[in-house]
């Protein structure tokens, strides 16, 4: 019975990775407006019955990125501590690179853009990139101890105010990114914010 329930439960999660892939592939294409739940349906070989079963409608699944997001984000991390230990950058070293790491891919996602406006109408705690449930706020508060017992962060700065800080900057950026046209380079403005921020932490 147990392995019965296993099986329906894989399943289940192979048919909403399966929509949700579908949808992204077909938004990219052809533009979040123009896609329709049948197309996603047919592209995604599930009934549209099923769809709703996963997600309440387009916009929840543009808004569940943030699962893969946090996924590709964390094998990042695990690729980085590998380099760490060949290169020895250090701790401050490693979580420049990951910041900046992490701007570069969200902006990549083609549906940013209705990610923001999904949480703008949606708002959820949990789904912000510093809830302690995200994977993200995970691995900056692992890599700021590590700032920490290396001394690029100082004894007296807040921890959590400067992962805040961090995630905020990073959100404003993207937004004010898009809000542009794209027009400035994201990346080293990335690095250039994670400075003057991590400048004042190691006061």
């Amino acid at each position: 019975m147990d392995g019965k329930r296993m099986r329906r439960k894989e399943k289940a999660m192979e048919t909403r990775a399966r929509i949700q892939r579908c949808a992204l592939e077909l938004f990219e294409k052809n533009g979040y407006d123009n896609v329709s739940m049948r197309e996603i349906a047919e592209a995604a070989h599930a009934s549209i019955g099923s769809i709703y079963h996963h997600f309440k409608g387009k916009e929840e699944i543009t808004a569940q990125v943030t699962e893969l997001l946090d996924e590709t984000c964390r094998s990042f991390y695990e690729e980085l501590k590998r380099r760490e230990q060949e290169e020895g950058a250090g701790a401050a070293g490693m979580l420049k690179r990951f910041f900046v790491y992490v701007q570069k891919t969200g902006a990549q996602y083609g549906n940013i853009r209705n990610l923001f406006i999904y949480h703008l109408r949606n708002p959820d705690p949990g789904l912000c990139p510093a809830a302690a449930s995200r994977e993200l706020c995970r691995i900056y508060g692992e890599l700021l101890i590590r700032c920490r017992e290396e001394g690029s962060v100082g004894p007296e700065a807040d921890l959590d105010e400067v992962l805040n800080l961090l995630v905020q900057a990073g959100c404003g950026m993207t937004a004010e990114w898009l809000m542009c046209g794209q027009t400035f380079d994201l990346e080293r403005q990335a690095g250039r914010w994670f400075d003057v921020i991590m400048e004042a932490a190691g006061r």
